[in-house]
C-alpha cells in the first residue's frame, strides 16, 4: 500500500465509547489511553504522565467517573466535546514513525468486570 501526504500537519480527535454488556450496573469506571510520546497530544480534563511500555515512552492519559453505567447503556468515555477531548497530531517530523510503529493502547476498568485492554496502530485510525 502506498501512502502519501497532502499536508504537513494532520490533527485527529480520538472518540471512545463503551457499552455495558453485563446484567449488572457498573458503579463507575476508569479509562487509560496511551499515545506514543513523539506524537503531540492536546487534551482537556485528563490526568497525564509519561510511562514506559516495552521500552518505549508513552503519554498516559487517564480519566474516570463515579456515574453508574446500567446494563445495555452506551457511554462516551472520550467524547468529542469542547472541554473534554483527546486530540493528537501527525506532522512532518513524526509521520514515518507513526506509519511504522505508532499505536494507541487502552485499558478500561469498571467496578465489577475484567479489565478491557487493547491496542490499534495509529495508521489504521485514519487516512493520511
Amino acid at each position: 500500500m502506498v501512502r502519501s501526504r497532502t499536508a504537513d500537519l494532520h490533527k485527529y480527535r480520538l472518540v471512545i465509547g463503551y457499552t455495558n454488556t453485563l446484567t449488572q450496573a457498573h458503579d463507575g469506571w476508569k479509562a487509560q489511553v496511551y499515545i506514543p510520546a513523539y506524537v503531540p497530544v492536546e487534551v482537556g480534563d485528563f490526568d497525564r504522565c509519561d510511562v514506559r511500555i516495552d521500552g518505549a515512552v508513552y503519554v498516559e492519559l487517564e480519566t474516570q467517573s463515579s456515574a453508574k453505567v446500567f446494563p445495555g447503556e452506551t457511554i462516551e468515555v472520550v467524547p468529542n466535546m469542547q472541554h473534554f477531548f483527546l486530540e493528537y497530531e501527525v506532522n512532518h517530523s513524526n509521520y514515518n514513525q507513526v506509519l511504522r510503529a505508532g499505536k494507541v493502547i487502552w485499558k478500561f476498568f469498571t467496578s465489577n468486570a475484567p479489565v478491557i485492554e487493547g491496542e490499534k496502530p495509529l495508521a489504521e485510525l485514519q487516512e493520511f
